[in-house]
């Protein structure tokens, strides 16, 4: 579940996003395995809509995205800068202001702008996935969320809203890891 903790559990200093986010305050990390080897699940994680999740529909419905997109579930963050890297691990990272009804387009474009950002009244937010291979022809999957106000103005309502959110957002990215379950193993 989402953590806010003083040992902050969800931050891994090692990862990737962590180099766009050293200063996140806000994160949380979820992790599953998939009955298919890393290969079938990178590609559903590359396919994935918001139309594959059962629970997370819903929930995107109250805020206003739709699930019947045949875009993958990534193309919703408008502006957001992705990035690769081998073996398996692949992430994106936006500035936003996500406690507006309809946030403000990021004025990031490359992953360096979100890292150096220091405007003011901005989120740094970013997901990244990593995928392990596992002896039996499975997969372990994580997905990390990391968040980072640029001010203490952000801070103060990203916090409000992730009070409400946060919660919501571990059950969406579960959804999301279950989602990846059912299209590995499809033919």
């Amino acid at each position: 579940m989402p953590s806010r903790t003083a040992h902050r559990a969800w931050f891994d200093a090692a990862s990737p996003l962590a180099q766009i986010m050293p200063d996140a305050e806000f994160g949380e990390v979820h992790s599953g395995i998939v009955d298919a080897p890393a290969d079938r699940v990178w590609s559903a994680l590359q396919v994935m809509t918001w139309g594959d999740l059962k629970v997370g529909r819903a929930l995107l419905a109250l805020r206003g995205i739709p699930s019947d997109s045949p875009e993958p579930w990534y193309a919703t963050f408008e502006g957001a800068q992705f990035a690769e890297r081998e073996p398996r691990h692949w992430m994106f990272a936006t500035l936003s202001k996500p406690w507006h009804p309809r946030p403000a387009p990021s004025p990031a474009r490359s992953l360096d702008q979100v890292r150096d950002c220091t405007a003011p009244g901005w989120l740094k937010m970013g997901m990244e996935w990593t995928l392990h291979d596992l002896a039996d022809g499975r997969t372990a999957v994580e997905t990390r969320t990391l968040c980072a106000p640029t001010d203490a103005h952000a801070r103060r309502r990203f916090a409000l809203y992730w009070r409400v959110v946060g919660p919501l957002s571990g059950v969406l990215r579960q959804d999301m890891i279950g989602a990846l379950r059912r299209l590995a193993v499809r033919p």
